[in-house]
């Protein structure tokens, strides 16, 4: 899939690989000079390094979001890079509902 300008744009619902995919595209967007902010869902830690390469060397703020259970705030956690704070906003589970993505590909 591509966006309105013609670049490649990152999707699917594939299981194999999705982690690769996920650090691509935040690095990649964190380049692009219209991207101010890239947020990324996700508490893999296997994904910090590339928060770190997207603070190092892009230009958009990069930001991250976390499933959070009142009832398990010990089990709920937070992806954060090596190098520095990011903003993170927890999301309970009315939101976790609300982001589900209900289209069939």
């Amino acid at each position: 899939m591509k966006d309105e300008k013609g670049d490649k744009v990152f999707n699917g619902k594939r299981e194999k690989g999705i982690d690769v995919l996920c650090a691509l595209a935040v690095v990649t967007e964190s380049l692009k000079s219209n991207v101010d902010l890239v947020i990324l869902a996700s508490a893999d830690s296997d994904l910090a390094p590339a928060l770190d390469q997207a603070l190092d060397l892009g230009e958009a703020k990069i930001e991250t979001t976390s499933w959070f259970d009142a009832t398990r705030p010990r089990q709920s956690s937070q992806l954060r890079p090596t190098s520095r704070t990011v903003w993170n906003t927890r999301l309970g589970q009315s939101e976790f509902e609300r982001c589900w993505d209900r289209n069939e590909y």
